[in-house]
């Protein structure tokens, strides 16, 4: 699949725009059993709940597709708005991770707690996440990234709005 390209007068390319109003959007797909499309709640409509993870595993995760290097990019914003629950506990949390042609597995790129980064019943609109791509490891072809549960309690869960992902050279 290919993603969108709108380059920004700023430089930086918009590759994902996703706001989940057609459930996961083309971008997008749950890694398991505990990752569920919502059509509306908490005022907002086309959500995407990510709930009770061990915080590694897939079935609590959301995952997207490839997204493609078509040219040498060096920086990746991550732009997302987010909800939890009043049910999450002091350090229960979700993580965004990454991984590329380059990696083995999956790396952590931020980790969001409660009582640290956020308070639950509140809405987070324009959470800014920025990367810089270490050229010593190679040329990456692909990323993929993922948000995961962090928090093993079954009413735990947080919300996904909208997923903005935007390259620079």
């Amino acid at each position: 699949m290919q993603q969108m390209t709108e380059i920004r007068s700023d430089g930086w390319i918009t590759k994902i725009a996703e706001e989940f109003n057609d459930r996961y959007g083309p971008y997008f797909s749950p890694g398991g059993t505990n990752v569920r499309w919502t059509s509306e709640r908490f005022g907002r409509s086309g959500l995407v709940m990510i709930h009770s993870g061990d915080g590694t595993s897939m079935k609590s995760s959301l995952v997207s597709e490839k997204i493609t290097f078509d040219m040498p990019y060096t920086e990746c914003k991550i732009t997302i708005s987010f909800y939890s629950n009043g049910h999450m506990g002091e350090g229960d949390g979700f993580c965004l991770d990454y991984a590329s042609n380059l990696a083995s597995g999956w790396n952590t790129m931020q980790c969001w707690r409660t009582g640290i980064d956020f308070v639950p019943k509140q809405w987070y609109d324009q959470e800014q996440i920025d990367f810089v791509f270490d050229s010593d490891d190679g040329t990456i072809d692909f990323i993929r990234i993922r948000f995961r549960s962090d928090s093993e309690e079954s009413l735990d869960r947080v919300f996904l709005d909208q997923v903005d992902v935007q390259m620079r050279l």
